[in-house]
């Protein structure tokens, strides 16, 4: 057996979440899986519908019997069938582990790593100086936007960021970031997020999405899920839309955004002015999304900026072919024509052509769709925590 390492997951506002480590025999080459991050994910699908809740397990077992699980916001009761969690926790370990246990307390006493994955959690750590007496790797999401809020964000970030043992970012395009606020380059991370296998949604309740949006059997349907705020394009995407229309002649097309935001009113007041209201719809928030990729023929993504979206990823993953802007980490993430089709911003024309082609040539489109879904196979969960756990084990090996 090899030593575990006891970590503590901090997130917004403050300590969320708490511990899974796991030991695998010295077969699997050293492999130490800690599954703090697993717990959060798992939780979500575990309690579907439960909303505004984060995880803080504070578990002991002895012989696999579960002791306790709290859940610490005050929207979820504690002892809130802690055993259907863990099954679900311990169903997602990779086939390498051969055996594990629970470990964890809401002191945090004894424990080797923070992991922080948020901004406020980043200026916790250092201002009270945790880092000092712990290592400390954190999760760098990026800024995609540029308004007074996200600059003050980053500065606070400029502050903290530097003082980490590891910084992880989820796309190659915020290293340059990363280094001008004074992380060492040698010190930064790329991870890219990983994405869960699409779950399968019926023919009935396909039907019955169509039927509720208004689209019959025959119209094709584009898609775009975002936040529905400037960087993210929309407004190129509707000023778009009219030419995909002329370019495919005869299809009769169907515009689906999901999503919420500050841009909502600016966008409507494009689609009336366009005269789209009735062939684009505003959605707003959807859960589950899975049904909206179900349906789709194609998927769009217009960002002016990006890190490393997942709903690409997702997009992917449902088998949806898709067009996508040229920024941040998507070239990371697809070859144009091949796994995708990427146009540069801001470009209306290029964006409603490369949509056109991809409806009207069906060979195309099937092998974008089986290139896609090869990248989708290698973003598994089982790969991303094989990754974080060697991030944590060359952290704790590191001199302090």
């Amino acid at each position: 057996m090899i030593g575990t390492i006891q970590l503590i997951l901090l997130s917004t506002p403050l300590v969320v979440a708490r511990a899974m480590s796991v030991d695998t025999t010295a077969g699997t080459g050293g492999f130490a899986e800690c599954r703090a991050f697993a717990f959060e994910m798992i939780a979500l699908p575990t309690y579907e519908g439960a909303r505004g809740y984060q995880p803080m397990p504070a578990v002991g077992a002895e012989m696999d019997a579960v002791l306790a699980d709290e859940f610490r916001d005050g929207n979820v009761p504690a002892q809130m069938a802690p055993l259907t969690l863990a099954k679900a926790a311990f169903a997602a370990l990779p086939s390498t582990v051969s055996s594990y246990f629970y470990r964890g307390d809401s002191a945090c006493h004894e424990k080797d790593v923070f992991w922080t994955n948020s901004l406020k959690a980043h200026f916790l750590v250092r201002l009270a100086g945790l880092n000092r007496s712990m290592k400390w790797v954190a999760f760098h999401h990026g800024y995609t936007t540029t308004d007074i809020k996200v600059r003050a964000y980053n500065q606070l970030d400029r502050w903290s960021l530097p003082k980490a043992n590891r910084v992880l970012t989820s796309s190659g395009a915020f290293v340059g970031e990363l280094v001008r606020m004074n992380v060492q380059a040698n010190r930064i991370h790329v991870q890219h997020m990983p994405i869960r296998p699409f779950a399968g949604v019926s023919e009935k309740e396909k039907r019955e999405l169509r039927k509720r949006i208004g689209c019959n059997d025959q119209t094709r349907i584009l898609l775009s899920v975002g936040r529905l705020s400037y960087e993210k394009g929309h407004t190129d995407l509707v000023r778009s839309f009219p030419k995909i229309r002329d370019l495919v002649g005869g299809l009769q097309l169907q515009l689906l955004i999901v999503g919420e935001g500050p841009e909502r009113p600016r966008i409507e007041k494009l689609c009336r002015s366009l005269d789209l209201s009735s062939v684009v719809t505003l959605v707003g928030q959807q859960h589950p999304i899975e049904p909206y990729y179900a349906i789709a023929d194609l998927f769009l993504l217009p960002s002016l900026s990006e890190g490393c979206p997942n709903v690409v990823l997702e997009a992917m993953a449902a088998g949806v072919p898709v067009v996508a802007t040229a920024v941040g980490g998507l070239p990371e993430i697809a070859t144009n024509r091949r796994d995708a089709i990427l146009v540069e911003k801001h470009d209306e024309a290029a964006l409603a052509s490369a949509a056109a082609e991809l409806l009207k040539n069906r060979e195309l489109r099937d092998r974008v769709v089986s290139c896609a879904h090869e990248i989708v196979s290698r973003k598994i969960p089982e790969s991303f925590f094989r990754s974080i756990t060697c991030v944590f084990s060359q952290v704790c090996a590191d001199d302090h």
